[in-house]
């Protein structure tokens, strides 16, 4: 997320940079807003931030986005003092959620549902039980690389979604969401964690093949012992480090405990989505998407949906409404039970003679 807004920022500076009349922050005025959303449309990039490849216009949603963190940053200069506070936020004034709210859903890639069918079909057990799980809730990928079996209540039929901060990763919303683990679905859960008692739910692919040693954990607490250790070691006999370089040294050890890195789950996704014909599809985000088309499809309650994904907005109806776990338990197993036929994918893929257990069990790793 830092980088992704270091990104759009980068693009208002190369912006100014072409303005030498603007040298100071209060300069920048509504009409030096309007200046930049037509530059931002008449500039080209690479689709999906590689860097190689076709350039493209940029979409209406990558535009607001830009607009969006401009606008922070200009609230946060006002908050510094780096603006006057009788100076509107120039940013502010702008239709930003005009824009946003006349996107249609075809500003995104998306796989029907029979291409959805096909795309299951393709993957491996690896692969199958990222995407299936990451289309079944509409998680975020960094949500699901961060998921340890203590997350999970197989018991309680239930797992969280909460911050990492050991781990430099936090919830976008900052807010812990509890998700229901329905009866369909418990084999799949199972088999992840295996005879493992702590560690990352999902295991990077060197590690369930057993390819790389899996470290084994009887609790949170040792994991958290163990990933401090393993960073002081890096770090020894260097001077302070900034915030990015001991992020960049934690996330090291986190790859080396079994992590999935979360641009490979990306590339994987790329990589199936090719093999069935949609190589246009390429972000693993649009099985979020996904959820909530599937979710509105079948008719599930918004609100329910929106506590299921974690969306921030229409965060005022949170306070009249309380959907609990089995609202999000009975919209979870209508998503899996309607038209889209995800409940056929699953059983099928459970019961086929390439038991997932087979791929998922991980080696017989270091002890701790």
């Amino acid at each position: 997320s830092v980088r992704r807004y270091k990104a759009a920022l980068d693009h208002f500076l190369e912006f100014v940079n072409t303005r030498p009349h603007l040298n100071n922050i209060d300069q920048v005025k509504d009409v030096t807003v309007d200046e930049f959303v037509r530059w931002l449309r008449r500039k080209e990039r690479v689709r999906s931030g590689e860097k190689n490849g076709n350039k493209d216009k940029y979409k209406t949603s990558g535009i607001v986005f830009i607009l969006s963190t401009c606008r922070t940053l200009f609230n946060y200069a006002r908050k510094c003092r780096l603006l006057s506070p009788y100076e509107d936020n120039p940013f502010s004034s702008f239709p930003v959620e005009k824009m946003q709210n006349s996107q249609t859903s075809s500003s995104v890639d998306l796989l029907n549902s029979s291409e959805l069918s096909e795309f299951f079909k393709a993957c491996d057990d690896w692969q199958f039980s990222l995407f299936f799980v990451l289309s079944l809730y509409g998680l975020r990928a960094g949500e699901l690389a961060h998921l340890l079996i203590s997350d999970v209540d197989l018991n309680g039929e239930r797992f969280f979604i909460r911050s990492k901060p050991l781990m430099f990763w936090y919830v976008k919303t900052n807010r812990e969401r509890i998700l229901p683990i329905i009866p369909q679905v418990k084999p799949l859960f199972e088999k992840l964690i295996h005879n493992r008692r702590e560690g990352f739910l999902f295991l990077s692919r060197l590690h369930t093949e057993s390819r790389r040693e899996t470290y084994k954990f009887d609790s949170r607490e040792k994991m958290e012992r163990t990933i401090s250790s393993m960073v002081d070691e890096l770090k020894a006999g260097k001077p302070a480090l900034s915030d990015e370089e001991l992020f960049n040294i934690t996330k090291r050890v986190l790859h080396k405990l079994g992590k999935v890195r979360e641009d490979k789950i990306r590339l994987e996704f790329m990589d199936v989505a090719s093999r069935v014909g949609r190589s246009d599809v390429t972000m693993v985000h649009s099985l979020r998407h996904m959820f909530a088309t599937l979710a509105e499809e079948n008719g599930l309650n918004p609100l329910t949906v929106q506590t299921i994904l974690g969306h921030s907005r229409l965060e005022m109806t949170r306070y009249y409404t309380h959907t609990g776990l089995e609202a999000k338990k009975t919209a979870v197993q209508d998503l899996l039970q309607g038209k889209n036929g995800l409940e056929q994918i699953l059983s099928g893929r459970l019961a086929s003679k390439e038991a997932l257990s087979d791929g998922m069990s991980p080696g017989t790793g270091i002890s701790r």
